[in-house]
């Protein structure tokens, strides 16, 4: 006899009861899976990005259009504020060039002179990824960003707080949030218009501008030298740090700058970590007010905090010192500190 139609329905129901009771729920550690699997598979993007810091105003947040394409290229369009407005900077893997047509210059840094930090990461942060994989990372529910529904993450990373909102569909995370261990918010990065996959023609990366535009050379002096160099140069001994984390190494030695300006910059390279220290001469005058400080092992630190990438800076003598990196404010004070 053939079962009736309610008896179908019913076993319909069942079915579909049994299955949903074994589908277990989205874990945090899940989620992060996801993006890692996502970000390795993704070739090149476009998107808007707004970035805010701790001391921008709301209305002067920074705005870039930003296009990425492996191995590293990236271009950037400044969008806002107006001061920066038209601003181009483009970086086809070996060269960085930076156009203002308000001065109607280009400025341009040779491969060894690019500025060390993170690279075309606003919007594509492998940095991020390996916060929220080393970290005690918590899923704290689903939220909705701008036109996206996302999961909402929670990594605690050494003493810093991360917030993360990552997009359902795409697996990218489109907004993530920096907060110190007092709660303060260090910075805001919202991603939106994101695509990515879309086979950027090259020609986005070859920096064309207008024909009349100075070009000049950037870097402020950047010269490679040996380090037992460095003194004749800069005419003191530079200071190194007694403790490098596992698998970093120095990568270079730089002099930079002129004159009484003269400085040396020592940049170090890791799996997982990359920073320059820079040593100058001590310029008389008082030190820069509103910065944070920071007191580590007998030492008082000022520090700025930003997206990716931190900077310390302190005297030591008739020296002073920067330190900048993207390892995270506790392993960088563990590195200063070793400095003598």
């Amino acid at each position: 006899m053939p079962a009736r139609p309610g008896g179908w329905l019913l076993l319909l129901w069942l079915l579909a009861a049994t299955a949903s009771s074994c589908i277990r729920p989205m874990t945090a550690r899940q989620v992060v899976l996801f993006v890692d699997q996502r970000l390795d598979t993704v070739q090149d993007w476009e998107a808007v990005v707004r970035v805010r810091s701790a001391a921008t105003a709301p209305e002067d947040e920074l705005v870039v259009r930003q296009w990425w394409s492996r191995p590293g290229r990236y271009r950037c369009q400044y969008l806002h504020p107006q001061e920066v407005a038209g601003q181009v900077t483009v970086y086809d893997g070996e060269t960085l060039w930076h156009y203002d047509p308000g001065t109607g210059r280009v400025v341009y840094f040779a491969p060894h002179q690019v500025p060390r930090g993170p690279q075309g990461e606003v919007a594509f942060p492998q940095w991020l990824l390996r916060r929220l994989q080393e970290g005690r990372v918590e899923l704290r529910g689903t939220d909705r960003v701008e036109e996206y529904d996302c999961y909402l993450l929670e990594c605690r990373w050494d003493q810093e707080l991360y917030r993360v909102w990552v997009d359902r569909a795409s697996w990218f995370p489109v907004r993530w949030e920096c907060f110190d261990e007092e709660g303060i918010l260090l910075f805001a990065v919202t991603v939106t218009q994101l695509e990515y996959n879309l086979e950027l023609e090259g020609r986005l990366f070859v920096p064309e501008f207008p024909a009349a535009t100075e070009v000049v050379e950037g870097g402020l002096g950047f010269r490679q030298v040996e380090l037992h160099q460095v003194r004749e140069w800069v005419g003191f001994e530079p200071r190194l740090p007694a403790f490098l984390p596992p698998g970093v190494e120095m990568t270079g030695v730089y002099v930079m700058g002129e004159g009484e300006d003269l400085a040396v910059v020592i940049n170090y390279q890791g799996p997982w970590l990359s920073f320059s220290l820079t040593e100058s001469r001590r310029k008389p005058g008082p030190l820069p007010e509103g910065l944070r400080t920071v007191d580590y092992r007998g030492r008082t630190y000022r520090v700025i905090e930003s997206e990716g990438a931190t900077v310390l800076s302190w005297v030591g003598g008739e020296l002073e010192f920067a330190l900048l990196g993207d390892g995270g404010l506790q392993e960088l004070l563990r590195i200063a500190a070793s400095v003598p």
